[in-house]
């Protein structure tokens, strides 16, 4: 039996962060101005989104909006239409957006990817940065499959919008996972789009229709 080289050198422990370090760290953030930044400050341009809220609340309206100023900051977003697919109303919803304004940062994605097919789809649009889920309970992804979203494609944003149960609670055991590890946590409701995440601004919330939130919050509250 070969003996243990005791030459070979020991692998040294990675090196706890300083106060300082982390302080000076440099990170990519999404440049967010205006009432982006008031609503949901800088946050970083990487990791899992997670919007939901209860139906006709503004919630399509939102993403729709948050698809346009990603796009217009440059940053190549996919939105994955398996709710509506590619049917009138998600044709008048886009238009109503505006994306046909900064179309070129802006890939539409009308049939089901499967999870397994997702390494496939990506190798095929490198410039995609946001991947826009719509919505989680239609896909077939695994609790195990949101560790390989962050190992694999750790450097990409991945945007997740989910029904809700009666009470508000996310629909599904998937959906409870991914808002628990998300980073920012979007609830809308009243056509508000309020930060319930790890980032926010002064205000912590968008409004998605000005005058329907108005009236909403001054009804409700």
């Amino acid at each position: 039996m070969d003996k243990p080289d005791l030459k070979k050198k020991k692998l040294k422990p990675k090196r706890a962060l300083s106060v300082y370090n982390l302080l000076n760290k440099k990170y990519e953030v999404i440049p967010f101005t205006g009432e982006w930044e008031a609503a949901f400050g800088r946050p970083e341009s990487k990791g899992i989104w997670f919007i939901s809220g209860k139906p006709t609340n503004g919630k399509s309206t939102f993403c729709m909006q948050l698809v346009k100023e990603l796009a217009s900051l440059g940053m190549r977003t996919a939105y994955f239409s398996w709710e509506e697919g590619s049917g009138l109303s998600f044709q008048h919803t886009v238009k109503r957006a505006g994306w046909a304004e900064h179309s070129r940062n802006i890939v539409i994605e009308d049939s089901l990817v499967p999870f397994a097919r997702l390494p496939d789809w990506i190798a095929a649009h490198p410039r995609v940065k946001v991947i826009v889920i719509d919505t989680v309970q239609k896909w077939d992804i695994r609790k195990k499959d949101i560790a390989t979203l962050h190992e694999r494609y750790g450097n990409k944003l991945f945007v997740f919008i989910s029904h809700v149960k009666e009470g508000g609670s996310p629909d599904g055991a998937i959906a409870t996972e991914i808002l628990r590890d998300a980073s920012m946590k979007i609830w809308v409701e009243g056509f508000r789009a309020i930060s319930r995440g790890r980032h926010f601004g002064p205000v912590g919330y968008y409004a998605i229709w000005k005058e329907r939130a108005e009236k909403y919050y001054a009804e409700n509250i």
